[in-house]
C-alpha cells in the first residue's frame, strides 16, 4: 500500500471488523497519512539541534552542553559563558561558526559548535 516499511508494519497491525466483510484494513487516508503526513515525517526537524546545524541568523536558547568524558570542550564553554539558557543567534557558518550571546560573539570550530545544544526558535 506503501513504501514506507514502518507505515507497513502499523497497517498490518490495524484491522477494523465489520459485518459485512468480515476485517478490513485501515486506509492510510483514515488514519490521517496523507500528504502533508508524509511530507512532515521526511522534512521534520528537531527541536534541539547542534549549533552546527542552525542557518544563518537563526536564534534560539542553549538546552545543554554534549561532549565526550575525555573532552575539554565543555569546560571551554563554560569558560566562554556559553550556559544552557543563554540566548544564541547564528552570525556565520563559514569559515568558523560565530555566533552571539548577548552583546558578545564567539567564533569556534565544528566539533565546539557540535557539542552546544540549542532549542530552535526558544
Amino acid at each position: 500500500m506503501t513504501n514506507d516499511p514502518m507505515v507497513e508494519e502499523i497497517l498490518e497491525e490495524l484491522w477494523i471488523a465489520t459485518e459485512e466483510e468480515g476485517k478490513e484494513l485501515v486506509s492510510p487516508e483514515r488514519l490521517g497519512l496523507g500528504a502533508y503526513c508524509k511530507e512532515g515525517r521526511t522534512s521534520a526537524r528537531s527541536v534541539v539541534v547542534p549549533l552546527s546545524e542552525l542557518k544563518k541568523g537563526e536564534r534560539g536558547t542553549v538546552a545543554y552542553l554534549q561532549a565526550g568524558e575525555e573532552d575539554e570542550t565543555i569546560p571551554k564553554l563554560l569558560a566562554l559563558g556559553v550556559l544552557p539558557g543563554c540566548k544564541v543567534e547564528l552570525l556565520q557558518r563559514y569559515p568558523s561558526y560565530l555566533f552571539r550571546i548577548g552583546h558578545t560573539q564567539m567564533a569556534v570550530d565544528d566539533t565546539i559548535a557540535g557539542s552546544v545544544r540549542i532549542r530552535v526558535g526558544a
